[in-house]
């Protein structure tokens, strides 16, 4: 559980500290100059930002107020505003390192990595000796995970500036991202002891004392900043999550109704946060007062799929079946599903539909939709399975009569029911996330719509990279699971990274892909379609029809037909290969194959013996297959 904050982390020149005393006049910039840097200071960001475009009215010139501006900008996460004002402000003070500066970060922060790099080297070519440069090349590093690197410029930022406190904390980000607390610790300390008069000071410190469930030491840290910095918006934002991860509730609530009331001017996306994190909290309260900052954190970002999410948990855990709540929900996923068949997507078209059920089991148009959908694919079975399940909860007359068809058809033998006969590869999904509630969420929707992929069985387990993984070994060991993910939050909250290890902890794969809280469902697609990748689709040879002709377990719904190669196989302290066949017959579910070689072995029978399409499994496949099902 975490939160996204986004914190100034560049420093004031002299000039502007010392412009602080200035008197403000109404037609004097500087005055606004000096008012909005005191805003900033105090984290009154929006109002800073009219403080700076006042100074900017009287003197469209001024390009130490588009600096300002660029840097108020960056602090709120407006990468794209913060790069075009930055470059502003270069026109009209050309040599100005830190607007420099802002550029270069600006292009780090919105993704363009090699511009971001190259802006840093042109900045060397100037100002060589400038170790914020070197600091802020070595954040880039780390975002881009080239971590020697990263520790060569980070290193080089401290050693030309050992008083700068920044250069620190950049050591310590670079420490916690290895997974080195006690150095990271260190160089936070560090930072501290050198600028504990700053409240950016407390906060990083504090946010580490979070980060590793340190709650008494973030929160002792917090209050009495709390004390000594007037408006400490960051660092009470951190307190209440700390409260709030540590079961204290009714504190968090206490420090998000502050922020809530305070004075000062608040996005819309600071907003959906607080009300989404006081909706958090309060479920251990009051339901009905989370309900309602349930649905204002979703009014003020419908498309959030993250916070989306998060209210169906909840609402799924605190309200019956056919709720108003439910109801609506329901329908918007109903909604969605229409679109995505419109839109020719199938696989989603028919995930919408059983999130729809699953939210409102009463909705006897996504259930016969459904059993639509099945038919399509010739996949009576599941049809079947389908109305059976419905008729139990909704006795309506579509369903009924449909049911009553089918019934009479099967015991007419008019239908056969089929379904095909593949290997499940069970896993293990484990997150390290400080990311709001992520940690429970997201492995929850991907267990959700792994049901509905069939070649994955999921279990999930609390887990935390601090606390290593032999309980995980032993516990995939004991219920003969062939793998774990581990599923990493990295960066500022904006890259997951997931990670498959065999039973013997030895990563066999990794996939790394930025997120975004507005597009969970793209996630959810990727890590499907990369898991799909990894974990081949395995039958099995059902029976043999005649000497040579065998009928295999799979068929056109599982990608195969007519000619394909399949390599027969079996696991046997080893991966065993046996033979090669040919499809002769792909049918729906399953398919007809001959024996095109024996590999030099004489013949034998293949039943029950493993099959797979050989154009899927090269050498490098065999070795990841066997790390899986064997070891």
């Amino acid at each position: 559980m975490g939160f996204t904050r986004k914190i100034r982390s560049i420093c004031f020149s002299l000039f502007g500290v010392a412009a602080l005393f200035a008197p403000l006049a109404a037609q004097d910039p500087t005055a606004y100059l000096n008012e909005g840097i005191s805003l900033y200071q105090e984290e009154r960001y929006y109002q800073a930002l009219d403080s700076f475009r006042n100074a900017l009215q009287i003197n469209p010139y001024y390009g130490v107020a588009y600096r300002y501006l660029a840097e108020v900008y960056f602090a709120i996460g407006a990468y794209s505003e913060s790069l075009s004002t930055a470059m502003t402000a270069l026109k009209y003070a050309h040599n100005d390192v830190d607007a420099m500066l802002l550029v270069a970060n600006s292009y780090r922060e919105l993704g363009k990595y090699k511009d971001s790099e190259n802006y840093y080297n042109s900045i060397l070519k100037q100002f060589p000796s400038y170790s914020e440069v070197y600091r802020n090349m070595g954040i880039l590093y780390l975002k881009l995970n080239k971590m020697p690197q990263a520790y060569d410029n980070l290193q080089k930022a401290v050693r030309l500036a050992p008083e700068l406190w920044l250069g620190y904390v950049s050591l310590g980000d670079y420490y916690f991202q290895l997974g080195i607390y006690k150095e990271a610790e260190n160089n936070y300390q560090k930072a501290f002891e050198l600028n504990s008069r700053d409240r950016l000071a407390f906060y990083y410190l504090a946010d580490f004392y979070y980060k590793i469930d340190k709650y008494i030491s973030a929160i002792s840290l917090l209050e009495k900043g709390e004390t000594l910095f007037e408006n400490f918006i960051s660092g009470i934002n951190l307190l209440g999550d700390c409260y709030l991860k540590s079961g204290n509730s009714a504190k968090a609530l206490e420090k998000y109704d502050w922020l809530l009331n305070a004075d000062f001017k608040k996005s819309d996306d600071f907003l959906k946060w607080l009300y989404y994190k006081m909706a958090w909290a309060n479920e251990a309260i009051s339901i009905e007062t989370s309900l309602a900052d349930y649905k204002k954190a979703y009014d003020l970002d419908p498309k959030n799929q993250f916070i989306k999410y998060s209210f169906e948990k909840f609402a799924v855990k605190n309200y019956p079946i056919d709720s108003e709540i439910r109801q609506e929900l329901a329908g918007d996923y109903y909604k969605q599903a229409l679109t995505d068949y419109k839109n020719g997507n199938m696989i989603w078209y028919l995930l919408r539909l059983k999130r729809t059920v699953f939210l409102n089991p009463f909705h006897s148009d996504a259930r016969l939709k459904i059993v639509e959908f099945y038919e399509l694919k010739n996949d009576y079975m599941k049809a079947y399975d389908e109305l059976k399940g419905s008729f139990i909860v909704d006795k309506n007359y579509k369903i009924k009569d449909k049911l009553e068809a089918y019934e009479w058809k099967i015991q007419n033998k008019k239908m056969i029911l089929q379904k095909p006969e593949l290997l499940q590869y069970k896993g293990v999904l484990l997150v390290d996330s400080d990311y709001y509630n992520f940690s429970t969420v997201f492995p929850e929707t991907l267990l959700f719509y792994s049901k509905y992929f069939e070649k994955f069985k999921f279990t999930i387990l609390d887990y935390r990279k601090k606390d290593g993984i032999n309980n995980v070994l032993e516990y995939i060991r004991k219920n003969n699971y062939h793998f774990f993910v581990i599923m990493e939050m990295t960066g500022n909250h904006d890259v997951l990274k997931f990670t498959v290890f065999d039973t013997v902890g030895k990563e066999v794969e990794s996939l790394a892909m930025n997120f975004h809280p507005d597009k969970v469902d793209n996630g959810v697609d990727r890590f499907f379609s990369w898991m799909d990748g990894i974990f081949p689709t395995i039958g099995l040879v059902k029976s043999e029809k005649s000497k040579g002709k065998y009928i295999l377990s799979m068929g056109k719904n599982n990608g195969l037909k007519n000619g394909d190669t399949m390599l027969v196989f079996d696991v046997q302290g080893d991966i065993r290969q046996y033979a090669l066949l040919k499809v002769d017959a792909a049918g729906v579910f399953e398919s007809e194959a001959s024996v095109v070689s024996n590999m030099g072995k004489t013949y034998e029978n293949l039943k029950d013996k493993k099959v797979i399409k050989s154009d899927t499994i090269l050498k490098k496949h065999l070795t990841k297959l066997k790390r899986i099902l064997v070891y």
